[in-house]
């Protein structure tokens, strides 16, 4: 195979100059960038196992699912950026295994547990490259932790929150900056972060009316 032409946007402009004059097949523009993005990503890692673990993982779980998207017609916008995120954290694991003095062959399940231990939280997407690569005997049986579940608070009942409302209108004992504070939550779903960079020449009163400064 003859060695191919680094890249650079003379490359990029002579492919699609062939593939317009029919020289070359037509390819999927955005394709093409993110497959001289995954050969970019893999010439960063050293290791050859590592090298060949990660374009598997991208070529047969990310580059698949995209290309089932574009035959299907239905490509998604933020397919590109997850699949690069997904890579670039999968990426990070292999590095972080060696520095551990091992690899992904012979990573154990206390190697994964550190992992989720401790670190950001897109060390969770990990996951994904984990599972992909016990699926294909690329290291042993482990067990990956599920994601911790995302709790969405139940929504206040409309005759508590009309009771608030009319309490925060008529309840004199009530500090003034407390009752205000709680009318722009209930009615206008302000969060408390902004409430409290409320300054008061950010408001003026006009005929007994509060509004907003003029600017």
């Amino acid at each position: 195979m003859p060695p191919s032409l680094p890249r650079s946007g003379g490359v990029t402009y002579l492919r699609e100059l062939l593939m317009t004059t029919g020289l070359l097949p037509q390819r999927n523009p955005d394709l093409l960038k993110f497959d001289e993005w995954t050969t970019g990503l893999l010439d960063q890692i050293v290791a050859t196992d590592d090298r060949q673990a990660l374009a598997t993982y991208i070529k047969w779980h990310h580059r698949h699912r995209i290309l089932r998207q574009l035959d299907n017609g239905t490509p998604r916008a933020s397919a590109w950026n997850t699949a690069r995120q997904q890579a670039r954290v999968a990426m990070d694991f292999l590095n972080w295994l060696r520095a551990r003095g091992t690899n992904l062959g012979e990573c154990t399940q206390h190697d994964i547990d550190d992992w989720f231990a401790d670190g950001p939280k897109t060390r969770l997407t990990a996951r994904i490259f984990m599972t992909f690569a016990i699926r294909r005997r690329l290291c042993p049986k482990l067990h990956i932790p599920s994601p911790p579940r995302v709790i969405t608070p139940e929504a206040q009942p409309q005759a508590e929150r009309i009771a608030l409302v009319r309490r925060l209108f008529t309840d004199g004992s009530l500090a003034p900056i407390d009752r205000v504070a709680g009318l722009l939550v209930l009615l206008y779903a302000q969060p408390a972060t902004r409430i409290t960079q409320i300054k008061v020449e950010d408001v003026t009163t006009r005929d007994d009316q509060v509004a907003p400064a003029d600017r």
